[in-house]
C-alpha cells in the first residue's frame, strides 16, 4: 500500500516550528506535534511522489542498538527510503525531493518513530531546528542534516545502479559520521559527480587511512579549495582520480 506524500502549506511549517520552539531534544518536540491530515494543513495539487507504507514500518522498526555505529544505522534506513519512495513518471525528482514542505509530511506523519529512535536522544544547540525542520533559504547542507531527508539524499548521491552491488559507495559513505559530515556537510552536498568520484577513490584505498576522522577532513577542505578554482564536474573520472592522488599525497 502506498501513500501519496503532501506538501505542507508554508504557513504551517511555520506553526510547526513555533510549537517546539522552546524544546531542545528532539523527541520532546515530537511529543508536541500530533500527526496532521487537515486538508488546510497542506498546498493544493498533487506532489507525484509517494510512499510504500511497508517500507515505512521497516525504517520505523529499526533500532540502534542493532548497529554497531550511527552511519550503519543511517545506511540500513537510507536503503529502505530510497525504495520506500517512488514518483509519477512527469515529477522533477530533484526539485520535489528539495521542497521541505515535503519532507515535513514524511517526516511528522510517517517517520515519527525513525526519527525518535535515530535522533531522540539528541539535544541542545541547534538540534531540533536542524534536524526536525529546514528554516531560511534552502541549501543542500540543510537538507543533508535534516533527520530524513538526508537519507533519501544520501542514497540519491551515492546510488551506482550499474554495479551489482548499488550501494557500494554508500557503503563507503557510511563508514562513519565523520566521513558522512566531511564528504557531505559543506558545499559538496548538492555535487552527486564529485561526491561519487570521491567515494570511489576512497573505495580503493587499501589501508583506509583517508578514512579516518582526521585525514577525511582535510581530504573534503582539499576538494571544496579546488571547487573554488574549477569546475570540477567538467572532468572526467580518470583526471578526477589524478587530482584525489594529490590530495592523497598532501596528507599522508
Amino acid at each position: 500500500m502506498k501513500a501519496n506524500i503532501k506538501a505542507v502549506k508554508g504557513s504551517y511549517c511555520v506553526t510547526l516550528y513555533d510549537t517546539v520552539l522552546k524544546e531542545n531534544r528532539v523527541s520532546d518536540a515530537l511529543l508536541k506535534i500530533d500527526q496532521f491530515t487537515e486538508s488546510d494543513q497542506f498546498a493544493e495539487g498533487n506532489t507525484g511522489v509517494y510512499l510504500d507504507l511497508d517500507l515505512v514500518d521497516q525504517i520505523n522498526s529499526l533500532k540502534a542498538e542493532n548497529y554497531s555505529t550511527a552511519a550503519l544505522f543511517d545506511a540500513a534506513a537510507a536503503k529502505l527510503l530510497w525504495d520506500a519512495i517512488s514518483f509519477d513518471d512527469d515529477v522533477n525528482v530533484k526539485i520535489q525531493m528539495s521542497d521541505k514542505r515535503v519532507w515535513y509530511d514524511v517526516t511528522f506523519n510517517y517517520l515519527r518513530d525513525y526519527t525518535v529512535n535515530r535522533w531522540g536522544s539528541n539535544k541542545g544547540g541547534k538540534t531540533v531546528s536542524d534536524r526536525l525542520f529546514i528554516n531560511g533559504d534552502m541549501t543542500a547542507g540543510k537538507l543533508i542534516r535534516h533527520a530524513v531527508s538526508r537519507l533519501w539524499w544520501y542514497a540519491f548521491l551515492t546510488v551506482d545502479s550499474a554495479d551489482e552491488n548499488k550501494w557500494h559507495l554508500l557503503d563507503v559513505l557510511c563508514t562513519n559520521t565523520e566521513v558522512q559530515q566531511a564528504i557531505t556537510d559543506r558545499n559538496l552536498a548538492h555535487n552527486e559527480f564529485v561526491i561519487k568520484n570521491i567515494l570511489r577513490f576512497l573505495e580503493k584505498e587499501e589501508n583506509k587511512e583517508l578514512l579516518k576522522s582526521k585525514n577525511i577532513k582535510i581530504v573534503a577542505k582539499w576538494i571544496t579549495g579546488y571547487a573554488a578554482i574549477m569546475e570540477l564536474p567538467m572532468l572526467d573520472e580518470v583526471d578526477f582520480e589524478s587530482l584525489m592522488t594529490k590530495v592523497k599525497a598532501r596528507i599522508l
